[in-house]
């Protein structure tokens, strides 16, 4: 929840944030649009920093040697106690992530804060940001699991999401940014 309302309040910011404070209805750059860039900025590092944060807050504090030891001996097995994690996280993500991009998605579509006519296209960029923050909820999950070992191996999965982020914001074609951004979350997974 607290996820959820600091991203939906960057996102307003990001939207409707002006270089002089005063926006200029004539100017498209500085009108509510989902392609500005500080709402992409917001999209792009606001995602990531929540999948990568709920990802360590999962498990984390059940590293600690009491509490995992009573976690593995309950008569289930491990694939279920991951896939549990995993569903679950991946819904907590979702919730936190969604519904602050939705309302800035209808604040921009709402006649009278943009110039010009809405076009869905324009919540392309976003969208892709929404699903590579995914990824580094599996980044975290696999950083926060792996024991010992060197730390650059550790550091690989975190490391994988930043590259997919930079394609994903580099890439002009929103299904090649979709496709990469799930199928690297599916290889880190």
């Amino acid at each position: 929840l607290l996820a959820m309302i600091a991203l939906v309040a960057a996102e307003v910011y990001g939207l409707y944030h002006t270089r002089d404070g005063q926006p200029d209805y004539f100017d498209t750059n500085s009108g509510i649009t989902l392609c500005k860039p500080s709402f992409l900025t917001v999209t792009t590092f606001g995602c990531a920093a929540i999948g990568f944060l709920l990802g360590l807050i999962q498990v984390l504090p059940e590293l600690k040697r009491d509490r995992w030891a009573a976690l593995l001996h309950r008569p289930v097995s491990r694939n279920v106690i991951f896939f549990g994690k995993t569903i679950s996280g991946m819904l907590l993500y979702t919730l936190a992530t969604a519904p602050p991009f939705v309302f800035c998605v209808w604040l921009a579509a709402t006649p009278g804060h943009f110039v010009a006519p809405f076009v869905p296209g324009l919540a392309l960029a976003g969208t892709a940001d929404t699903l590579a923050g995914l990824l580094y909820y599996f980044a975290a999950l696999t950083v926060a699991l792996q024991r010992g070992g060197w730390v650059g191996l550790r550091a690989l999965p975190l490391l994988a999401a930043i590259h997919v982020s930079f394609f994903v914001v580099g890439t002009l074609a929103f299904s090649d940014a979709v496709w990469a951004a799930l199928l690297m979350a599916a290889v880190v997974c």
